[in-house]
């Protein structure tokens, strides 16, 4: 059972100008839930949905929000075996999808980030293997089924991970804390599908921002 609800996230849609924010809250049975709510403004009252209901915590909620104006939220359930779990908004339609598993039934996995970067949503999140934390990466498209889950990287670290996923001038990248002293990262290529090995930058001397500043200049000058 977590203790505290998780801050929210929120996002613009471009359709609507609407403010789109999901949070974590305590539902009836004293677990968490997954809430979406609408901010309209100009006085009008917010449109309130709970995205998921479950006797398990829900937690972490990420949104983002493509050009069109569907909204993919994406976060993950603490159970014996924790999983990653997805819903889409179509906009044209104003439906819901139903949940839908993400990360696969093998695997304990938490903490999704999410991206949009101009054609799909992309989620990367942690997951339990026997060399330490996995961090898996797939795609999303107009539907909460997802393609091409990879495993971009492994790490031993016992902190915090802190797996993030970028999207920006056409690129898309990953990075996360592989140790006490450096960055991991690796870049999609849309030309081969596939994730590069991947590179390590030290933050030994500043912080784990300033290396992850450092591979965004990277990877947007490559």
């Amino acid at each position: 059972m977590a203790t505290a609800s998780d801050p929210p996230d929120s996002a613009v849609n471009p359709a609507s100008g609407f403010i789109e924010i999901v949070d974590a809250t305590l539902g009836v049975g004293s677990n968490y839930n997954i809430r979406h709510v609408v901010n309209p403004g100009g006085g009008d009252p917010p449109a309130v949905l709970v995205l998921s209901n479950n006797s398990l915590d829900d937690l972490d909620p990420r949104i983002r929000i493509g050009p069109g104006g569907d909204t993919w939220v994406v976060w993950w359930r603490d159970g014996s075996t924790d999983e990653v779990l997805c819903r889409v908004h179509d906009y044209s339609t104003d439906t819901w999808s139903s949940e839908h598993a993400l990360s696969t039934a093998e695997e304990s996995a938490r903490n999704p980030e999410i991206v949009y970067d101009g054609t799909n949503a992309w989620v990367a999140y942690e997951f339990n293997t026997t060399e330490g934390i996995g961090i898996g990466v797939l795609g999303i498209e107009e539907n909460p089924d997802p393609f091409g889950r990879d495993v971009v990287a492994t790490t031993s670290f016992t902190g915090d991970v802190d797996t993030r996923i970028h999207a920006e001038s056409g690129n898309l990248w990953v990075t996360w804390v592989d140790n006490a002293t450096y960055v991991g990262w690796s870049e999609y290529s849309h030309a081969t599908s596939s994730w590069a090995s991947p590179g390590y930058e030290s933050y030994a001397s500043d912080s784990v921002s300033a290396a992850r500043a450092r591979v965004r200049t990277t990877v947007l000058n490559n």
